[in-house]
């Protein structure tokens, strides 16, 4: 039995399992046991959403339910079903998107469904085969299915899930070689296949995981020697590959990955020896001597293991004031905790360079650090700052790049970040900022990349964001609350090659100036409000490869030009677009292309499951009773009028004949 085909929830959009780390939702391993009971329920009347979601959820009640559990009681019709204890469901289209089941002996199945964000299905017992179909989820990010029973090979076009970040199959019977192909997962970041029955060799190809945090192996029955390439992986903390049958020599490229934690190679047949300098990283607290040092220019602590937990582990910077001529300060990528003290306004004026990412550096960012005038790289993504961003940072006009992403701020974005003219990089994704986009920040005329994604801001994007003179190669909206039409002044950004506005309120027709922006590869609309067809314009884009219009209320047909862009991934589902489907281009790949959820489609190949296009032999043109009429009227009087004219021709022959021989 396939793990998620054959429940076809058909259109059930983006349903997503959430478990509780350790709490086990154990799954029917015979998928025929559902489907009868999805057959035995009659049509409901709807409540407002889709009503094959209402049945799917009504069979699955049915079949499932713990009757030592009142969960279910109230998935009856007293509820709209979008309101049941555990389901959410979509703003847009009324449909499930979140099946929340936690710590309730339930046992949930999964159908193939696009949308699907995270998969995860921990310790349970589900059996068979990973089906080939799970490589057309293109949006799946998370794929958890540690602790089952799971046979064969990995399917090689799991590679086709280009945002899959995590991938977790431990402790399963999976066999045969690990694919090659998963070396296009561009975005992985967490790789473990441990505890498998995986034989061959490790594939260099997993050296172009350069995403890659953490690679768990251990445990197969692997062969040959760990390839050189994966010393290219220098994000990698932890490197899992003992208890195998490896050979041979360590790479002496594994020894330069200097952020690793765990290295375990163990139960192999390795030989050689090992480096007298291995697994040298600074731990502990940074002491404040180095104020001390009146000349000291740069402080480089990067990427080490420095933190003890203390609440005042950042209190060195205050020593750091002594130090007039300090210009570099890097302590990115620690376990540094505690809050910045507000002395750091005082540090030197002559400071370049201000580096605290990857630590857990808490409370309020003071306004003091707007006094470093000379600053033009800040770095204070990925802590746990709270507050405001301070106004004062506007003073920094010689910054260049400054990253705040991944923290807890809150606040609108300060109108006074406008006056950075130099800026290139600005990072403000995945905080708490609220409110709109200042439209000062149009006065940032050098930014090349601008985030802005997951947070809370809404209105109406200001046109000055596009300015004319802009040089933006990358910018992300998406996840936000936005309304209102994307302004046509984006069709001046030239250079843009990535574009993301997915996931908020937008509306409007697609500017047709968009197909000005010649120079974009990725253009992610989805889930907006977006109407109309899609711009003629967009043929101008011929190096486009990723385009996603999912989840719109575009109309029309699919025009021509679609079939000579060479698109990696075209995404049209869920609109409204009629007409055949091209059988030419990127539509002969149904792996590259989507278009569920629009029903005027029809034709494509085969594999797109779309119904046949109606015959186009001419239509016979119906006649009116008029025209029966004069078709038959006008010839019959025309026969009547030579019949006559023939019969009184001859008459008046035969009377001139009979007339002359009388005379005679």
């Amino acid at each position: 039995m396939n793990l998620l085909s054959s429940f076809c929830v058909q259109n059930l959009v983006a349903v997503l399992i959430v478990l509780m780390q350790g709490k086990a939702l154990p799954l029917i391993s015979t998928y025929s046991f559902l489907l009868t009971a999805a057959s035995t329920i009659t049509a409901p009347r709807s409540f407002g959403g889709n009503e094959t979601d209402y049945e799917a959820l009504l069979a699955f009640k049915a079949k499932i339910q713990d009757p030592h559990s009142n969960t279910l009681s109230s998935w009856n019709d007293s509820l709209d079903f979008c309101n049941w204890p555990g389901i959410t469901c979509g703003r847009r289209h009324g449909r499930v998107r979140i099946i929340n089941l936690v710590d309730q002996k339930l046992a949930p199945y999964v159908g193939n469904i696009s949308f699907l964000r995270e998969i995860r299905l921990a310790n349970n017992i589900i059996h068979g085969e990973i089906p080939p179909e799970v490589g057309r989820l293109l949006r799946l990010r998370v794929l958890m299915l540690t602790n089952n029973s799971i046979e064969g090979k990995i399917p090689a076009n799991l590679s086709g899930c280009s945002s899959l970040a995590e991938l977790y199959i431990d402790r399963n019977k999976l066999g045969g070689e690990i694919p090659m192909e998963l070396g296009f997962l561009s975005k992985l970041t967490i790789l473990s296949f441990r505890q498998n029955n995986l034989q061959g060799k490790i594939p260099h190809s997993i050296g172009n995981l350069t995403s890659l945090e953490s690679l768990s192996l251990r445990r197969n029955v692997l062969e040959g020697t760990i390839p050189d390439s994966l010393g290219r992986l220098k994000r990698l903390t932890s490197l899992l590959l003992g208890e195998n049958k490896l050979s041979g020599f360590i790479p002496p490229s594994l020894y330069n990955l200097s952020l690793i934690t765990t290295f375990y190679l163990g139960g192999n047949g390795f030989r050689g020896s090992l480096p007298s300098n291995l697994g040298l990283h600074l731990t502990g607290k940074i002491p404040d001597i180095f104020g001390k040092l009146h000349h000291l220019s740069r402080l480089h602590f990067g990427s080490n293991n420095l933190g003890t937990g203390g609440d005042d582990e950042m209190a060195f910077h205050a020593s750091l004031t002594n130090c007039s001529m300090l210009k570099v300060v890097s302590i990115n990528n620690n376990r540094l905790e505690g809050s910045l003290p507000i002395t750091v306004g005082n540090l030197s004026t002559y400071m370049a360079y201000f580096g605290l990412s990857g630590n857990h550096i808490v409370g309020r960012i003071p306004s003091g650090i707007g006094n470093l005038v000379n600053l033009t790289f800040l770095y204070m993504d990925r802590n746990q700052f709270t507050g405001e961003i301070p106004a004062s940072f506007g003073n920094l006009r010689k910054l260049e790049q400054f990253s705040l992403f991944s923290n807890r701020l809150s606040g609108k974005i300060p109108s006074s970040l406008g006056n950075l003219s130099l800026l290139s990089v600005l990072y403000l994704d995945d905080n708490k900022l609220k409110d709109t986009i200042p439209a000062s920040l149009g006065g940032c005329k050098n930014l090349v990349s601008l985030g802005l994604s997951r947070k809370n801001l809404n209105g109406s994007i200001p046109e000055q964001l596009f300015g004319t003179s802009s040089v933006l190669f990358s910018l992300n909206l998406s996840h936000n609350q936005f309304t209102g039409s994307l302004p046509s002044t984006i069709g001046s950004l030239k250079g843009l090659s990535e574009l993301d506005v997915s996931w908020n309120m937008l509306s409007g027709e697609i500017p047709t100036s968009l197909g000005g922006c010649t120079s974009l590869e990725v253009l992610h609309m989805e889930d907006n409000f977006f109407q109309g067809s899609i711009p003629s314009s967009f043929s101008s884009l011929r190096g486009i490869q990723f385009l996603d219009l999912s989840c719109n209320n575009l109309s029309g047909q699919l025009p021509n030009f679609l079939v000579t862009i060479p698109f990696i991934s075209l995404n049209l589902s869920y609109n409204n677009f009629e007409g055949e489907v091209p059988r030419k281009g990127v539509f002969t790949n149904e792996s590259a292309v989507s278009v569920v959820g629009n029903d005027k489609l029809c034709g494509g190949i085969l594999e797109l499951h779309l119904p046949e296009c109606p015959n186009k032999e001419p239509k016979k043109t119906k006649m009116s009773h008029l025209q029966y009429l004069l078709a038959i009227t006008i010839p019959c009087a025309l026969v009547g009028v030579i019949t006559v004219s023939s019969f009184l021709f001859c008459w008046f022959k035969k009377k001139k004949k009979e007339h002359s021989s009388n005379t005679q």
